[in-house]
């Protein structure tokens, strides 16, 4: 029996491995910033930018909808 492996396309509440997440990504965005731990525990931001009132404008974006995100789904567990 042969596994079938779909790839990665969409949103998830759980856990996924970083490559996956990235493989399954690729070709999509113009800019882009990645806050992470490397597997030795270190802490890392890499950006495509060099513009870096670019970088925490995307940040807080992020924060953003994360923050509305999880507003959302409190409302759907009352």
């Amino acid at each position: 029996m042969t596994d079938k492996v779909i790839p990665f396309t969409g949103d998830t509440r759980g856990d996924i491995d970083p490559d996956e997440l990235f493989d399954g990504n690729r070709g999509i965005y113009e800019c882009a910033v990645v806050i992470g731990y490397t597997k030795e525990g270190a802490e890392r931001l890499v950006s495509s930018t060099g513009d870096s009132a670019l970088m925490v404008w995307l940040l807080e974006r992020a924060k953003r909808i994360i923050l509305e995100s999880a507003d959302f789904n409190d409302e759907w567990e009352h």
